[in-house]
């Protein structure tokens, strides 16, 4: 009987320290657990603030971009309708100035200058309407004063006062004996002495088309003419011609015409 007492007291007893075991197992888990969860939901409260500090910074971002897309195109806009209206209204200032250039009573050939001096450009005038191909420089030397202070062209200029306008005319009206064009107006016999004044003046003063002169009296010089209607042209181009374009090249019979003509 006290045999089976001590073995009930000592199933009973089991049981109640496992119960208490399990007990404390609980108490001790809880933190455990709470923790986990509570550090779970601090993860996710933390991933919500940086979600919503995002959206906050992603809308002002949006927003900086649009106010600067809107300034940049109307800056742009702005600026394309000012180019335009300078572009068009050099445009027509141009128009205008060929027009008034080129009416029936004008030369028909365009000189973006005249050589500098009243005495020059009236000579000029009067030789054109005697005739349209006249060698400038017999006039300008018979007028002249003081013959030796002219220079190969009759004009009273150093290599110093020499401009890209006046070397422009001088090549201008150079080729012209040796081109045909519908138009022509005026010119200077090609000569040694001038082509010589005229690199002299390349060697000693810069110019805005030094090239193209160079290679012109360069060629001019060895006697080469071949490409003197391209030379015309190019010239032509620069001083903004529009009537009196290079077409071919003279014959020797119709260059002859001319320099009996007109001999220095």
């Amino acid at each position: 009987m006290i045999t089976t007492f001590l073995i009930v007291r000592l199933c009973f007893s089991y049981h109640l320290f496992e119960k208490m075991q399990n007990l404390l197992l609980y108490w001790l888990y809880i933190p455990i657990i709470t923790n986990k969860i509570d550090g779970k939901a601090c993860a996710f409260l933390d991933i919500a603030k940086r979600l919503d500090t995002w959206q906050s910074w992603k809308g002002g971002i949006i927003l900086v971009w649009n106010k600067i897309y809107k300034w940049t195109l109307i800056i742009c806009l702005t600026s394309f309708a000012g180019i335009a209206s300078f572009l068009g209204y050099d445009m027509y200032q141009s128009i205008t100035n060929l027009n008034e250039t080129y009416s029936p009573s004008s030369s028909s050939e365009t000189s973006s200058a005249t050589v500098s001096g009243n005495e020059a450009d009236e000579a000029t005038e009067t030789s054109a309407e005697s005739d349209p191909l006249v060698e400038f420089s017999e006039k300008k030397v018979a007028e002249s004063d003081n013959k030796a202070s002219l220079n190969p062209f009759g004009d009273p200029f150093t290599i110093e006062d020499l401009t890209d306008e006046i070397v422009l005319e001088y090549l201008n009206f150079m080729s012209h004996q040796k081109v045909h064009a519908a138009d022509k107006w005026g010119f200077y016999q090609i000569t040694p002495e001038r082509i010589t004044y005229l690199l002299k003046a390349l060697e000693e003063k810069e110019f805005n088309h030094e090239s193209l002169y160079r290679e012109i009296l360069t060629k001019w010089k060895n006697n080469d003419f071949s490409q003197a209607v391209s030379d015309h042209n190019r010239i032509w181009a620069i001083q903004n011609g529009n009537v009196g374009k290079a077409t071919r090249l003279l014959t020797e019979e119709e260059e002859q015409k001319i320099l009996d003509k007109y001999k220095n």
